[in-house]
């Protein structure tokens, strides 16, 4: 009865030591596995993110190509302009020139004819409109830089902003310009001296064009 119960315990401490082998043994593949699935996790996380920054980075090189375009045609919509409307603006400028010129050799003339004639308001016409020129002039100068400016700017709203201002503030000296050359010819026909031969003739009202919209 003895030899039986000495067996049964050893049965039991074999079958207990084997069950704690096995236990552990599977617990051990446990932690294998979630290691092993975790390890995959973590590489398809990787491979997941690594696909989303190529993605990102098509995607701002699209853009960035686009802007270019964008940025290209706009520039070239603005030179086009310029070389139109700056030849304009110059032209008008020294047509403008040259007819002053003309009328203070017409007044010349008149003067030597008849020299007690008042011509103090005719002269100081003149004068302020030398002076109207001179300013249209410099402000056709600094269009130019502003222009360079637009064209390598890559936010260019100010500029253009400013560029308007400009070509307005030209228009303007032009437009009062041949007002007051107009009104100086009338003030020679007044005198009604030495009128015999030719005239200064009177250019066209001044016409000049604003910018066009430019999406920026």
């Amino acid at each position: 009865m003895k030899r039986i119960v000495t067996a049964l315990i050893s049965f039991v401490f074999l079958f207990v030591s084997f069950s704690s082998v096995l236990a552990k043994k599977s617990e051990s593949g446990s932690v294998n596995k979630r290691a092993v699935a975790q390890e995959l996790k973590e590489e398809k996380r990787s491979e997941f993110e690594q696909r989303k920054l190529e993605i990102e980075k098509r995607v701002e090189e699209r853009k960035a190509t686009k802007e270019a375009e964008v940025r290209e045609r706009r520039t070239e919509r603005i030179r086009h302009f310029w070389e139109l409307l700056g030849k304009r603006i110059q032209a008008t400028i020294e047509r403008l020139e040259k007819l002053t010129g003309r009328i203070e050799s017409r007044v010349a003339k008149i003067k030597e004819a008849n020299p007690e004639a008042d011509f103090s308001v005719i002269e100081a016409d003149l004068a302020e409109a030398k002076g109207l020129l001179a300013d249209a002039q410099v402000k056709y100068n600094e269009a130019v830089d502003t222009i360079e400016s637009l064209l390598e700017s890559e936010e260019p709203k100010d500029a253009f902003e400013k560029l308007r201002e400009e070509i307005k503030d030209i228009k303007d000296l032009l437009t009062d310009t041949h007002r007051i050359l107009v009104h100086t010819i009338g003030d020679i026909k007044g005198l009604r001296v030495g009128l015999t031969g030719d005239q200064p003739e009177v250019s066209p009202a001044v016409t000049l064009t604003a910018p066009p919209t430019v999406t920026v």
